[in-house]
């Protein structure tokens, strides 16, 4: 018995796809990405807090779907290619 194919297997499994990208996406979408949090509590870390913005635990749905760091980034990329502060926005 072939179990159905699930909504996104078309963003992650097909033969376009870079097996890499293919297979951080199947992580992230199943929640079992390493992330912060989730190595605290195997107890390889003793903080969870993001090392990207430090606003928060570094979790899957802070990094990939709460963009927390999205401003920090785009004052990043506007510090890096000589933009003036303020004119960059992601």
């Amino acid at each position: 018995m072939v179990a159905p194919k699930v909504a996104w297997y078309a963003l992650t499994w097909e033969h376009y796809c870079v097996l890499r990208h293919s297979l951080v996406s199947w992580l992230v979408i199943k929640d079992r990405i390493y992330t912060r949090d989730k190595l605290k509590l195997c107890g390889k870390v003793s903080d969870h807090s993001c090392v990207l913005c430090s606003r928060g635990h570094e979790s899957r749905n802070q990094l990939f779907f709460m963009y927390v760091f999205q401003d920090s980034f785009a004052e990043l990329l506007a510090t890096s290619s000589g933009a003036v502060h303020g004119v960059l926005s992601v």
